[in-house]
């Protein structure tokens, strides 16, 4: 959970490692402080926030829906947490 100050640190790495977009899904209130960190990168087009989808198997189900919304726009797509940094090799 307690992952909101890594937030920024998370998308400007990604961003510098040529990310362009983020689908970022929550399982949480809209009213925790992620929605401020994140307001200048959603003001600049590069992230869309959804709500995590609802549910027993809740990670599954979020996959499906971030691949069937946003799939045929994604050249590439990657299902990470904030705690996990991508890395060419």
């Amino acid at each position: 959970r307690d992952e909101d100050r890594f937030l920024r640190e998370w998308v400007e790495f990604h961003l510098c490692a040529g990310v362009d977009h983020f689908i970022l899904y929550s399982d949480r209130n809209a009213n925790d402080c992620y929605l401020e960190l994140l307001a200048p990168y959603v003001a600049a087009g590069q992230v869309t926030l959804r709500l995590a989808s609802p549910g027993p198997d809740p990670q599954i189900a979020t996959h499906d829906s971030c691949v069937a919304e946003f799939g045929s726009e994604a050249r590439w797509m990657a299902f990470i947490d904030v705690d996990e940094f991508l890395f060419a090799g």
